[in-house]
């Protein structure tokens, strides 16, 4: 669901800023990409940013500043630059070829300089041209439209995944009824979960031969089970998903660590099912076992949630972090 940008320097030339629409246009795409739904894209000796702060420091202050605010929230958060491995003599080019971009924004007179020099996926733009853009249509649609898994059939589902996983490092799956059901139900979610770890192994950018994969499983007991009905929960979770998963997604000496979190929820307050991707977080209404036999996907709408706007979506947030920290634990493994 993220919409991924690589920024020119160039674009931030102080002298496109004569009028006062240019700078609006700038101020609303960074306002979209940092609250919103969008990654964007620099090198890991941070050189890039350096640039780009650079020429916005030069910036009049009624443009400078809150610019450079939103450049301060991205950076101190951590959640909107992903920074790409790249030689330490590289240049932008380097960076677009080694993770391809939907879109690069340069300034208007360099966008005939970049066409036809970079991935035919990639879009060149001046800021000028952003909210008529094929990139801006795109990102309000991830952003803002409510998506069904079975209507999106399965290149549009695949799409959707592997734009929400693949800047991820760990992943969390909070969805209370797979600690709830029985060795059918749990075929189920491990075909779901499946899929997911499927399409972020292939696709996700941090999936190396050295990375090490984490996941997280936060799920429900039934409420007022006994201990020895607790046991066996934790024993068929262990024995039917959570080892098939981890050997599965274990390769060589590199582990797949997948950690069951068993909970009880007595106030039955917890029906969100969620996947948290730290830079974007999917909100999935009907949770993960969302295949009919043969991978054919059940009706199921999905939507985006932003991490990185806390007043926004606060709710999610207080939601994830009841999961982790404040339901009573049944078990774990």
């Amino acid at each position: 669901m993220l919409m991924t940008a690589l920024v020119d320097p160039a674009a931030f030339d102080k002298k496109l800023f004569g009028g006062a629409y240019y700078g609006s246009c700038v101020k609303h795409f960074l306002e979209d990409m940092v609250i919103e739904n969008g990654l964007l894209l620099a090198d890991c000796k941070s050189r890039l940013i350096k640039d780009l702060e650079r020429q916005i420091n030069a910036l009049p202050s009624k443009y400078g500043i809150p610019i450079q605010e939103y450049m301060v929230k991205a950076l101190s958060n951590r959640r909107r630059f992903v920074e790409l491995e790249a030689p330490s003599d590289s240049d932008l080019s380097s960076l677009i070829y080694r993770c391809p971009p939907d879109a690069i924004f340069t300034s208007p007179e360099r966008v005939t300089c970049f066409k036809g020099s970079v991935p035919t996926e990639t879009s060149v733009l001046s800021f000028l041209d952003y909210q008529d853009s094929r990139f801006q249509n795109r990102r309000r649609r991830f952003q803002r439209g409510h998506l069904d898994l079975e209507q999106l059939g399965y290149t549009g589902s695949k799409e959707i995944f592997a734009r929400t996983v693949r800047f991820a490092k760990k992943l969390g799956i909070y969805d209370k009824q797979i600690g709830r059901t029985n060795s059918r139900g749990i075929k189920r979610f491990f075909e779901g979960i499946d899929y997911i770890l499927d399409i972020w192994r292939k696709n996700g950018y941090f999936m190396t031969k050295n990375s090490f994969r984490e996941v997280d499983i936060y799920t429900c007991i039934k409420h007022g089970c006994s201990k020895e009905y607790r046991i066996q929960a934790i024993d068929r979770l262990r024995d039917e998903l959570i080892c098939p998963l981890q050997e599965k997604y274990s390769e060589g000496e590199k582990r797949c660590k997948i950690k069951l979190h068993l909970k009880m929820d007595n106030k039955n307050k917890m029906h969100a099912r969620y996947l948290d991707a730290q830079a974007a977080i999917l909100h999935i209404d009907r949770g993960f076992d969302f295949f009919y036999r043969r991978r054919r996907f059940k009706a199921n709408p999905v939507s985006f949630r932003s991490p990185v706007d806390l007043h926004r979506q606060e709710s999610v947030v207080k939601t994830l972090r009841k999961w982790r920290d404040e339901l009573p634990t049944a078990g774990s493994l």
